[in-house]
């Protein structure tokens, strides 16, 4: 019972700390970049679980190459575990949020059964799961979904101990299970995993002394395991060995952090966030944990001792476990300063780099960094020697945590450290890590052992138990800028399904911000396509990615099977000018012919037939009346549009805006506009928005006699008191008919 509360809780909490995900599940992601790319893996990953399993590492992109999922974490084991709601009917980007409400709170249930494994007590159990499931690191990276799905790093460190407790087969087989769990999850974490797991039996065999069935008995079960997961490392080792997809040294170099980062809190961190300087953040490097996951582990070194988790005798002298009596006011001295340095210490090195504010006067007391930091390890050191806890620590459940905090730490450091250096140079997979600061989500795991621990020390009053729950609560308690995706699949994408139009060349190829979204195209129709989304990237996209519309690019798609060219010009930018120059000249030559246009937005969707691999095109193509709306789109002039489209001129994408915030744009419909809102931060604000004529618009759009007044501008004088700066805006146009559009999303920063 206990332990199914502590899993309602972390739900809970994951969607209190995410909203408003769960009410907005459909739309709403923290940025328009990965997510709509994970979106489709877990899209791919489903379609192919229940359609054809065999090819799951062969989606329809990066056509014609071998294994694409490989490119980049499979997800597999998220998927099988979200495909019941894809079942239901939810879609991709609401699979995806369902994905991440799950990824947080079984991360945080897997280091509540760490903590439980170790004290059996509910509370600090509870708190540790708190702790590693949600520490700010984690929703430092919402957009990246396989980061958050961390669950298997814990439960690995607590089979490791069930096993060390009870070598039996089964148990065995929880070692190696969550061994290669990480593989369907999270190959940096299997990579980071094997690791340390390799190092911690290493450990227990220098500390102490086990049987041959101890060993044979886990070497079995990691055999069986490491059988198991062949089939989905054979495509990795594959497409590394033909494609050379691996990192250089610079790429792992700049993701690799120092210890300073350890110090940097994510921006998204509601206590820890506004005072860090957004200059020392590093992308993937805000690796500080938050106070309590230090804090408590503190407290163990502290307080505890001999590190036993036997029960205290009930008289005489302590034979291990824990608290001793009355500690001498030296030591309780020495805790205070502990306590303040350590603080000091944190707060120094951001000292300089914090406006001026109430607590930067504070600040200016500790700018001697290195001398506060002096100061607390000697504090730390003379504690340590009064009490003796070093040489009493003889607990092997909090050493091998221990090495699990050293070694993340370590390996969070990457090329600047022989370690993880030796790991990229010699070791199978590691040369495809980018972020070697990563391993930091090990020693998280290995402080929420010890947070399990500290907190045993704390709960022994209720007050102290309670006081400590909810500083836990604020200590990882984030604030995110969410926005919403535009996710009503375009008639285009659905031809392409209906008429399984594939290979398909999707233009723009390369080079814009839109490449996301055309992978979240892909999940409406699952044809093999030329275009995809990667880091790495193989030969032939290489290769049209240097001649996206020129005299090579057919003969490119030529020879390999390309059927259809389907440009949205409303894509393109810059880009649009040599596409329709490529166009023109190759339909000149007969090599492509215009087949249709569908409505989508103000420009709409074009399809071209590449003739030599689609002799047919003829049966698809619609009345010869559309040859008029095809001169004029490759003179570069506007099309008529059958449906509501709009576009906000302002405010643009990620602006900063100082004060009043003024929202202009265009609506217009050949059914009318009935309405046009401004929605600000994720909707809980409505600005109706006034509409008057514009004869520019008027003129560039001729076909709209119902739209008189197609301009719509307003000007809000301030930011409401309830809105956070870093919010956003959306438009929603209600046509004559009632049916509602809305324009892309736009995140501002609103002082």
């Amino acid at each position: 019972m206990k332990h199914a509360l502590a899993l309602v809780a972390y739900i809970a909490l994951a969607v209190i700390f995410t909203w408003p995900v769960a009410s907005q599940i459909e739309t709403t992601v923290a940025d328009e970049g990965d997510p709509l790319h994970l979106s489709w893996i877990l899209d791919w990953d489903i379609h192919a679980l229940t359609h054809a399993p065999l090819q799951i590492f062969s989606p329809p992109v990066f056509h014609p190459s071998k294994y694409p999922l490989a490119y980049s974490e499979n997800l597999i084991g998220v998927a099988a575990l979200a495909m019941p709601f894809r079942l239901l009917g939810l879609g991709p980007i609401a699979i995806y949020n369902v994905a991440l409400l799950l990824g947080l709170s079984l991360s945080a249930f897997a280091g509540y059964f760490l903590g439980w494994t170790l004290t059996r007590k509910f509370v600090p159990s509870l708190v540790a799961g708190l702790l590693y499931g949600f520490v700010p690191y984690q929703f430092g990276h919402v957009q990246h979904l396989q980061i958050i799905w961390a669950p298997c790093l814990a439960l690995l460190l607590a089979a490791l101990i069930i096993y060390r407790r009870t070598p039996r087969v089964l148990t065995a087989a929880f070692v190696a299970a969550m061994f290669a769990a990480n593989v369907l999850l999270n190959l940096y974490y299997f990579l980071f995993g094997a690791v340390v797991l390799v190092l911690s039996l290493a450990f227990i065999a220098l500390a102490e002394r086990r049987d041959a069935r101890f060993w044979l008995r886990l070497l079995a079960a990691l055999s069986i395991a490491g059988m198991a997961i062949i089939p989905i490392l054979r495509p990795y080792w594959i497409v590394s060995k033909e494609y050379a997809m691996e990192r250089n040294a610079g790429e792992t170099l700049n993701g690799s952090a120092t210890p300073y980062d350890w110090l940097i809190a994510g921006g998204r961190s509601l206590l820890y966030g506004p005072i860090v300087d957004p200059s020392l953040r590093h992308a993937e490097r805000e690796l500080f944990p938050g106070m309590l996951l230090i804090a408590l582990p503190l407290l163990v070194l502290f307080m505890w001792d001999g590190f036993s988790t036997r029960p205290r005798p009930q008289s005489g002298r302590p034979s291990g476990g824990g608290r001793v009596e009355n500690p001498s006011h030296i030591v309780r001295i020495l805790d205070i300063e502990i306590v303040l340095l350590a603080i000091g210490t944190y707060f120094a090195f951001l000292a300089e780099r914090v406006k001026f504010s109430w607590h930067g006067r504070i600040l200016l007391a500790y700018r001697g960094t290195t001398t506060v930091s002096l100061l607390l390890v000697l504090c730390i050191v003379a504690r340590l020697a009064i009490r003796g806890t070093l040489r009493r620590a003889q607990n092997l459940e909090l050493w091998i945590p221990a090495l699990w905090i050293a070694v993340g730490f370590i390996g969070s450091l990457g090329l600047h450290t022989p370690f993880h250096t030796f790991l990229f140079d010699t070791i199978p997979g590691f040369r495809a890590t980018r972020v070697p600061a990563r391993w930091a989500v090990v020693s998280y795991a290995g402080l929420a052992a010890w947070a399990a621990y500290g907190m045993t020390i704390v709960a022994a009053k209720r007050w102290r138990a309670v006081l400590f729950c909810v500083l836990a609560l604020v200590d990882v308690w984030p604030r995110i800028r969410w926005m919403h995706i535009v996710v009503e699949p375009a008639e285009v994408d659905q031809w392409i399904a209906r008429e399984r139009a594939g290979p398909v060349y999707l233009l723009p190829f390369t080079g814009s911000d839109q490449s996301y979204a055309t992978m979240l195209r892909a999940t409406v129709h699952h044809q093999p396509m030329f275009n995809g989304l990667s880091s790495f990237e193989p030969p032939l996209h290489m290769e049209l990615s240097k001649h996206p519309y020129d005299g090579r690019t057919l003969d490119l798609l030529e020879t390999n099977g390309g059927r259809f060219v389907i440009v949205r010009p409303e894509w393109c930018g810059w880009e649009a000018a040599p596409i329709l120059v490529w166009l023109q000249d190759n339909i000149a030559r007969g090599r492509l012919a215009f087949v249709r246009r569908f409505d989508y937005n103000a420009g709409g969707d074009w399809i071209f037939a590449v003739t030599r691999n689609e002799p047919g095109w003829r049966r698809l193509r619609v009345p010869e009346g559309s040859n008029q709306e095809l001169a004029r789109f490759l003179s570069g002039q506007t099309t008529y549009s059958g449906v509501t489209f709009g576009r906000m001129s302002a405010p643009a994408g990620y602006a900063e805006i100082n004060g009043a915030l003024e929202i202009t744009g265009l609506a217009m419909s050949p059914y009318g506009i009935r309405s046009v809102t401004a929605l600000i931060d994720n909707g809980r604000h409505r600005y109706p928005l006034p509409l008057f004529e514009r004869s520019d618009f008027t003129q560039r759009f001729p076909w709209y006699p119902r739209t008189p007044r197609p301009a719509f501008s307003s000007r809000i004088e301030q930011r409401p008191k309830d809105v956070w700066k870093l919010t956003d805006v959306q438009v929603e146009i209600v046509d004559g008919r009632g049916h509602v559009t809305r324009l892309p999303d736009a995140p501002i920063t609103w002082n």
